[in-house]
């Protein structure tokens, strides 16, 4: 008990800082050691953040059920990158061979 005691001391003492770039929160309820936390009220911590909040939606769109692998599930944005990637890897792939192929035959000296 001591030592969730202490380690909930240094919590307080790291969360009192002040933080160069600290979000804004919604209330929250302090709650007792002695209580375990299994109340439905309890939620901690949540960002009012716009970008969190745009994060959150993103990870909810994510974990949808639609049958689409992730690099599939945003659509036309994802396939034009997963195009361009591929493009990319082929040139490099033809780019190589042409290397080994140079290094292979060198030029003759006159």
């Amino acid at each position: 008990m001591k030592i969730i005691q202490a380690a909930s001391r240094l919590v307080r003492t790291v969360n009192s800082r002040p933080s160069p770039r600290q979000l804004t929160t919604t209330a929250i309820r302090n709650e007792s050691l002695r209580n375990p936390l299994n109340d439905s009220n309890v939620r901690g911590r949540i960002p009012d953040n716009p970008t969190y909040q745009r994060l959150m939606k993103l990870q909810q769109q994510m974990c949808e059920q639609d049958g689409l692998l992730v690099w599939q599930k945003r659509g036309m944005r994802d396939r034009v990158l997963y195009l361009f990637t591929v493009g990319l890897c082929a040139a490099a792939v033809i780019l190589s061979f042409k290397e080994l192929y140079v290094m292979s035959f060198p030029k003759k000296k006159d």
